[in-house]
Formats: C-alpha cells, sequence, structure tokens
C-alpha cells in the first residue's frame, strides 16, 4: 500500500492535465461571432466561415460533424486529410436543422454558450417560405424578433432566425441522411470532375447559360456545353448565389437555342433539376464554368 499514495496523486494529476488541456483548446467560434446562412434550394442551409489560425480541415469538420464527403461536396478543392486550411481563406459550412436553436425557452439554449444566426434574404424567398418550410418559426415570434410590422422582404435582409451553441454541432439523430438526395446525386459528376483534373488541364469561362427543357438533358445533371469534352463533367457556377452545380457535357449547344440569342454567345444549356439546385429564378443567368477539352 505504501505506492497507493503517489499513483493517487499521478492520477489526479493526469486528470488534471487532460480537463486542463481541454479547457485551453482553440474553439472554432467565440461568443462574438454571428452567423450568417444562406437557404440553399437543394436543401442545404450553409454558413461562409473564414478560416482562423491553427484551424485545421479536421477541426472544422469534427466541430461542424462533417463527413469527409460532405466536406469534399460544399469546399471542392481537394485538401489532404487534416491539412491546416488558410488564415482568412472561406470555407462553405452546412448548417443543420438540429443546429439551429429557434427559441429562448429552449432546454438547450444558454445565453453564456450562445451566439445569434441570422438568415440572409435572396431573390424570390418569402416571409411565409423562410417561417413555415425553411426554419418552422412561429410568425410572429419571428416578427417581434426582427422589428417587423409586415411581412415583405428585400434581398440582401438580414432576419435573426434563432442562436448556435459554440460547443458546436450536435450529433445527429440515427438515420438522419447528411446531404439531401439531390446533393448525392451529384456527387458522381463531382468525382469524375477532380478525376479528370488529374491530368487534364483546365479551364474557365463566364457567360450566357440558358434553361431548355431538350429530351437529352431534361433529366438529371446533364448539359449542353460549347467546349468541353463530351462525355467529361464540367463546373458550373452561380456567383449571385454562390451555388455551384457538377454536371455531364452530352452534346453541344443546339442551332435552334442559338437562334433565340442570335447576336449573344449561349456557353452552355442546362434543365430545370439544375435551376433548382443553383437557385435561379430566372430562365438565363450569368454563368462561371469550368471545363476540360
Amino acid at each position: 500500500m505504501q505506492y497507493a499514495k503517489p499513483l493517487l496523486f499521478f492520477l489526479l494529476f493526469c486528470t488534471a492535465s487532460i480537463v486542463s488541456h481541454a479547457q485551453t483548446m482553440p474553439s472554432q467560434l467565440s461568443m462574438q461571432d454571428t452567423l450568417f446562412i444562406q437557404y440553399n434550394r437543394m436543401g442545404i442551409k450553409t454558413y461562409q466561415h473564414q478560416v482562423r489560425p491553427g484551424q485545421t480541415t479536421n477541426s472544422l469538420k469534427e466541430y461542424f460533424r462533417l463527413t469527409d464527403e460532405e466536406w469534399d461536396f460544399f469546399n471542392p478543392q481537394p485538401q489532404q486529410k487534416g491539412q491546416a486550411v488558410f488564415p482568412s481563406q472561406s470555407v462553405i459550412i452546412p448548417i443543420p436543422n438540429r443546429a439551429i436553436i429557434r427559441y429562448e425557452r429552449a432546454n438547450n439554449y444558454d445565453s453564456k454558450k450562445c451566439i445569434p444566426i441570422y438568415h440572409i434574404v435572396s431573390k424570390g424567398e418569402t416571409f411565409f417560405g423562410l417561417h413555415k418550410r425553411s426554419y418552422n418559426i412561429d410568425p410572429e415570434i419571428l416578427k417581434k424578433r426582427n422589428g417587423l410590422t409586415k411581412t415583405s422582404l428585400k434581398v440582401g435582409q438580414r432576419l435573426h432566425i434563432g442562436w448556435f451553441d459554440i460547443s458546436g454541432v450536435p450529433p445527429a439523430q440515427e438515420g438522419t441522411v447528411p446531404i439531401s438526395p439531390e446533393a448525392q446525386e451529384m456527387m458522381p459528376y463531382r468525382d469524375r470532375y477532380f478525376e479528370r483534373l488529374r491530368y487534364s488541364d483546365e479551364f474557365e469561362h463566364s457567360g450566357m447559360a440558358v434553361q431548355s427543357d431538350a429530351k437529352g438533358i431534361r433529366y438529371g445533371y446533364k448539359v449542353y456545353h460549347e467546349y468541353a469534352k463530351i462525355g467529361s463533367c464540367i463546373r458550373i457556377t452561380n456567383p449571385a448565389r454562390n451555388a455551384t452545380v457538377y454536371a455531364e457535357v452530352v452534346g453541344r449547344v443546339p442551332v435552334n437555342i442559338k437562334r433565340q440569342y442570335i447576336g449573344r454567345e449561349i456557353l452552355a444549356v442546362y434543365n430545370f433539376k439544375i435551376k433548382k439546385a443553383l437557385g435561379l429564378v430566372d430562365q438565363q443567368f450569368y454563368a462561371v464554368i469550368r471545363f476540360m477539352k
């Protein structure tokens, strides 16, 4: 028994060291932060995070409970596992519904650990759509929280939706699907794009893209494109919504569509599924496209 006290002291010292280390671990977010999120028409709410010194892909994935596949989907530039991302670099983080605390009376609300979440209104969004379908918040409480006397909204307006616990995103319930079905359907095209990028040169151009219900691209992530290798995949970005999709090129822009836009070069033709994924309202938009020949 002569070793009992030294052993007990050693165990207490180790425990204290572990607790102290946990307390000094840098937090990914602080009480001075505010989350500004946007509702993606694919059903995903996202937050643009500015990377801070010491943060890595692994620390951010652990904090926001993202799988490798989810991280790669929202941040498609290849990163080595655990590699430090650059300070001030911007990364896209999906915010699941379970991480949004809607009411101060909720059991998981703690004013000492919770920071505000604001929704940035985009074109086409309505008060009803936000309180009912997107966030499921009592409309009168949402109006009072934001000092609203009417329900009309302006593009760029910020609505205080709720709060986020800086302890991190809580674990998902068993059976929860982390990425929407639409995003999961797109993943093979994204993977093919980056696989080809390993041995091909990447080009980028920007210009007009238009919607069509042409039979060849009516379903799935299929597009017509003027220059990309047929059968390859391209990356299409809507800069107005910071939304990106990957799609397979199945042909060139048809002559009959070109005739509808005489004097304007049409770079790509897309379908309704891609329109929805990019958060588009009109049937044409200014696109930024990356592709390989």
